[in-house]
């Protein structure tokens, strides 16, 4: 019923059956490789009162354990779908779905998960999934354009070190080591745009 397709991969259409609602494409590329994923339709679900939810499981760091993070849907009206993949960098998503909570040694870090879901639900977790990533990328946008604010403004006092006068109760910091922090600021924001919470 279902098939999916990595970016510059074979299709995949022999899903591994967990139970009677859901089943697992383990995807068998390293991580690195599996940067957008296509989901299909080969049959129509048998009710337009349900949807196929699309999740991702991965290896946690550190650990054999399986996150699981919602990608999207499709049903029978939006037969396919794309998804980029962008693995989180904290593990806050929910555990033990599709009956996996590991993965042996050796195997796919990736796998896909699709359930057949009641379509209102579906499209409940759709749209705040969405709302979420907007508020993200609407924090990351502030703080990079605060972050250049800054950066232009405290360059627009640069002086060169022949330049420069003796002023005894005024600091002065290298423009290299503000660059160099901005660098490792963008870095971690563009990881996560909270990380300053932690």
């Amino acid at each position: 019923m279902f098939g999916c397709v990595v970016t510059g991969k074979p299709v995949l259409t022999a899903p591994q059956t967990v139970s009677e609602s859901q089943c697992v494409f383990p995807l068998p590329y390293p991580e690195t490789e599996v940067h957008h994923v296509v989901v299909f339709l080969t049959a129509p679900l048998p009710s337009a009162d349900l949807a196929a939810a699309v999740y991702l499981g991965y290896s946690r760091s550190g650990s054999g354990d399986t996150a699981w993070i919602y990608l999207g849907h499709i049903h029978n009206d939006k037969p396919s779908a794309i998804f980029k993949i962008t693995l989180p960098s904290s593990d806050t998503q929910t555990d033990h779905m599709f009956g996996v909570t590991s993965q042996p040694v050796g195997s796919s870090s990736l796998i896909l998960g699709i359930s057949a879901e009641p379509t209102h639900q579906v499209v409940q977790r759709t749209e705040a999934a969405s709302s979420q990533v907007s508020t993200q990328e609407s924090m990351r946008q502030f703080c990079e354009a605060t972050l250049s604010n800054l950066q232009n403004y405290l360059l627009s006092f640069a002086v060169t070190q022949s330049q420069m006068t003796s002023q005894p109760n005024e600091s002065f910091i290298p423009a290299a080591a503000f660059a160099s922090w901005l660098g490792s600021f963008q870095r971690r924001l563009a990881q996560d745009p909270y990380f300053w919470r932690k």
